[in-house]
């Protein structure tokens, strides 16, 4: 018993120190090894792993082991997404990437949202807990982002690595702020439940302002348009209160906005490398698709993908092979309008620390040579490396979360719920523009989260949105 409970303890306290300090966490780039890991939270990861795999196969064999029975759709959805990439893995251009792509895939779906189905509120396996953790430790990167984005100017350019080393780019922040904004808010309207609420309340409305003054200083388009299409469906769903009807009024005022940018199209907008872009003229670059670099850039990568997935229909290019295949899927005519390239030759990087040439913190992409990079979009990503099937197994995920909320809306009505579904359609609609899910500072959010919503859509009435469930010994 005693054995149990000390293990329990430990289990609890590296859940929690890993929720905590991901917002803190560095990547460190080992060129022997050709090997980029997130500190101190993917070694702690790999740890957990194995435990559960230990705890699965060498004791208690029919714990936590689900009957097809048990399975929600949902869970259908994320197991035909990891097929998919183990598919694709098979047959990858370059299997050795694929099997370091598929192994960060298996063990972050795998943490974060197949141990809460399994072990949900035992041993420190309280996704609500990691959200509030989570959020908690992102404010002081907030504060330092306003630090440095002051420091280089309020403008466009300046926010675009104000969170960095924490957050290499304004975009991953801003995603990051999306699942935190709506989990404040949340714990502010439950506050006044709690004793000492108007302490409570006061500080988790502040934590909120000031996520949402981050987020429209990040300038990040997709993580505007994210928060829109979140509000719009938050609206639905408390379309018969206030503030349901508030919220549906903004998010038209701001479709109504875009629309008239995309009428207006004919003029061009600033570059994002220009000083003094404002938040006015970011937002009327969103539907410049002519003139604005981000945009032109990303068109282009969207074509690569396409290209990868006509080739290779069924299976795609493999996981993590985007970036290596880039130069030689990409047309000589957009070579000339956006240079894209691979990876950085490990000669070239420039680092903002290093330890000899046994470790490496790359210095911030505007300063350094960048790698190849990405399809900026997940779903685009996911169709040229997974294939068709990782495409629909990704947008059956999205669709069951949509769905759900728009036939069941009552379902989702508590603080917690609607913080759940926010972040998630933030990011599910941020994801068509850009994609973070092989970062553990956002594949913790979305894969935790969807492990809630997967509880909500089951029907769990449980769920609690300032603590969570007391940890129980499992052992």
């Amino acid at each position: 018993m005693i054995h149990g409970q000390v293990e329990s303890r430990i289990i609890s306290a590296l859940w929690y120190f890993v929720a905590l300090t991901l917002p803190f966490a560095i990547r460190i780039y080992f060129p022997f090894a050709g090997l980029e890991l997130v500190f101190p939270t993917e070694p702690i990861l790999g740890l957990l792993a194995l435990y559960y795999v230990y705890r699965i196969t060498l004791r208690h064999r029919s714990y936590a082991r689900p009957s097809f029975a048990d399975l929600t759709p949902l869970d259908l959805a994320v197991l035909s997404y990891l097929t998919s990439s183990l598919i694709a893995t098979v047959f990858a251009d370059d299997m050795g990437i694929a099997i370091k792509a598929l192994t960060v895939q298996v063990v972050q779906i795998g943490l974060f949202y197949g141990v809460p189905r399994a072990w949900y509120g035992n041993a420190g396996v309280s996704p609500e807990r990691w959200f509030g953790l989570y959020a908690l430790g992102l404010l002081p990167v907030v504060f330092l982002a306003f630090i440095q984005q002051g420091l280089a100017g309020l403008d466009r350019t300046g926010s675009h690595h104000a969170a960095f080393p924490f957050y290499t780019d304004h975009t991953s922040f801003s995603a990051a702020l999306s699942f935190a904004l709506p989990w404040y808010m949340g714990l502010a309207f439950h506050a006044r439940y709690e004793e000492r609420f108007l302490s409570k309340a006061c500080f988790y409305w502040s934590a909120a302002c000031i996520t949402l003054v981050a987020l429209l200083l990040s300038h990040s388009r997709g993580g505007w348009v994210g928060i829109v299409g979140a509000l719009l469906l938050i609206s639905y769903v408390l379309r018969d209160r206030w503030h349901g009807r508030l919220g549906m009024t903004i998010a038209i005022c701001c479709i109504a906005a875009l629309a008239a940018f995309a009428w207006d199209n004919h003029r061009s907008s600033s570059s994002d490398v220009q000083r003094g872009v404002g938040l006015w003229d970011t937002a009327r670059s969103i539907t410049d698709v002519r003139h604005d670099p981000s945009n032109t850039d990303r068109l282009s990568r969207w074509r690569v993908a396409w290209a990868m997935f006509t080739d290779n229909p069924l299976t795609g290019v493999g996981p993590g092979n985007y970036q290596f295949q880039l130069e030689e899927f990409t047309s000589a005519e957009s070579k000339v309008a956006v240079p894209i390239k691979g990876p950085v030759p490990d000669s070239l990087i420039i680092p903002l620390w290093s330890a000899g040439n046994t470790m490496i913190m790359r210095d911030r992409a505007h300063r350094s040579p960048a790698s190849g990079g990405t399809a900026h979009s997940e779903y685009f990503l996911a169709l040229s490396e997974q294939g068709a099937l990782g495409l629909l197994a990704l947008i059956a995920i999205a669709s069951l979360v949509l769905f759900h909320a728009l036939r069941s809306s009552v379902a989702w009505r508590s603080p917690q719920g609607i913080a759940i579904l926010f972040g998630s359609v933030a990011y599910l609609v941020h994801g068509l523009f850009n994609n973070f899910l092989d970062d553990p500072k956002l594949a913790l959010p979305f894969w935790a989260g969807l492990s809630l919503a997967g509880r909500i859509m089951q029907g769990d009435k449980h769920l609690n949105v300032t603590t969570g469930p007391a940890c129980q010994n499992d052992a």
